[in-house]
């Protein structure tokens, strides 16, 4: 095992953590604590400096700043200047209770900044060093379908600086004997589309040997995974309540639809009234597009965005944007990555026909192509459409319909308030992630999967 790496896990995050709080306890005792009548002695200065690093660690953590990983500095570099832009607003809070006044917002915002600065040379540094003294996870794939290997392969390329297939092999059932010689020379094993009692024998057979395993999971997996422990009497058994949420919690979940909703049309009714007079501006169209969708119980109804797209961008039928796609105006190319287009759904949610958080929501003749293919698909409208989602938050906008399903599934069997929650902070990352809000790839219009 490569001893760099759990050094990096443990002195990376506390270096950095420890260097901020060092910052903020500087400013709050040369700017602020001697401004307080009775100020506290130097226990009370350690302690809120204490105080501070928890908050920082635990919103830093929640973001997967503290994940060192191969992923890009830029990403890292990003998950830690939004917990820090978090944790920043609740100790500005903070200081302003304990001063009982509003005080002065410079000195936080100078040390904001410097922070910031700060997170960028310590993420790229990490990345560097993590890159070249953490090699690339050597992975033997085994699939039976090729499809589907083939278009995880692919999204594997994107990372070969964390996973490496160095080799795939296609099984079959009765080749399991001469398989596992080769899957003691791997360091790890992807299961990829493999029968149900081909995968028993080889997961088996990695726990014994202590190999990790990555299965790409099916849809009976995913509504497992959110299953409660329960037993019979001396036989355990796993409970798959296949409920949603139940209607005191389906109660609170409308009342913060209403609330955060209507509190949302209120702040962000500035930036709206420019953007409408931007699109007309623009080329002198509607401002406002309405398209049918698809929510719960394949109810239709009529979803509100802002015009993003020329007035005539679909009048050869339905079609998902592509990437550099020359129908979008310049607004939009303003809005589309900062999610502005949605503003108007927050109308609809009002209206009880989409939530907050749910899957998002399908145009019909879209759904139906999909569901020749997936029929599967329609599972999807057990729940409310969502503004926000799983699939939103850990997915992109030309996410395969197949892996969009598993991760809506996964919301859907385990939803909560407390996920709902999780997403919605979860979705201010995603806003910052340009590359989330990418159209699918030209020639692939109606990206399709291998039924697993």
């Amino acid at each position: 095992m490569n001893k760099t790496k759990p050094l990096l896990h443990i002195l990376a995050p506390i270096v950095l953590l420890t260097v901020q709080s060092s910052l903020w306890a500087f400013v709050w005792i040369y700017f602020y604590s001697k401004n307080i009548p009775n100020a506290f002695q130097w226990k009370g200065e350690l302690l809120l400096a204490a105080l501070y690093f928890v908050i920082l660690f635990v919103i830093t953590n929640f973001y997967g700043g503290l994940r060192i990983d191969h992923r890009s500095a830029s990403e890292l570099g990003l998950s830690c200047m939004i917990a820090l832009l978090f944790a920043n607003t609740v100790t500005y809070a903070q200081t302003c209770l304990i001063s009982a006044a509003i005080v002065t917002l410079i000195p936080i915002l100078a040390m904001t900044a410097a922070q910031c600065v700060l997170i960028w040379m310590w993420a790229a540094l990490v990345n560097r060093i993590y890159g070249r003294a953490v090699p690339p996870l050597m992975l033997l794939m085994l699939y039976d379908g090729s499809k589907a290997a083939k278009r995880l392969t692919q999204k594997l390329i994107t990372r070969s600086a964390k996973y490496q297939i160095t080799q795939s092999l296609r099984v079959t059932g009765d080749s399991f004997d001469s398989v596992c010689p080769h899957i003691l020379g791997f360091e790890a094993v992807i299961l990829c589309d493999i029968p149900f009692e081909l995968r028993k024998k080889l997961q088996r057979f990695c726990f014994i040997n202590s190999i990790p395993t990555y299965t790409v999971p099916g849809i009976e997996d995913i509504l497992t995974r959110s299953s409660v422990e329960t037993n019979l009497l001396d036989t355990p058994l796993l409970l798959s309540r296949n409920e949603g949420l139940i209607n005191g919690h389906r109660a609170i979940k409308r009342t913060l639809d209403i609330l955060l909703s209507a509190v949302a049309l209120i702040v962000l009714s500035p930036i709206a009234l420019l953007i409408s007079i931007a699109i007309k501006l623009c080329d002198g169209g509607s401002i406002v597009f309405s398209q049918e969708r698809l929510t719960i119980g394949g109810r239709r109804f009529m979803l509100h965005k802002f015009r993003s797209m020329r007035a005539d961008a679909e009048e050869n039928g339905a079609q998902l944007s592509t990437q550099g796609d020359n129908r979008i105006t310049v607004v939009g190319k303003v809005m589309r990555p900062l999610r502005l287009d949605e503003i108007p759904q927050l109308i609809n949610i009002l209206k009880g026909d989409m939530s907050i958080v749910g899957p998002r929501p399908e145009r019909p003749e879209m759904a139906e192509e999909y569901m020749e293919d997936i029929p599967e698909f329609a599972y999807r409208l057990k729940v409310k459409a969502g503004l926000t989602g799983y699939a939103q938050v850990y997915g992109n906008y030309n996410t395969d319909p197949w892996d969009k399903l598993l991760m809506d599934l996964v919301y859907i069997s385990s939803c909560s308030l407390a996920l709902d929650i999780k997403i919605i902070l979860m979705t201010v990352k995603t806003i910052f992630q340009r590359e989330r809000t990418y159209g699918i790839a030209d020639g692939n219009a109606t990206p399709r999967r291998e039924r697993m």
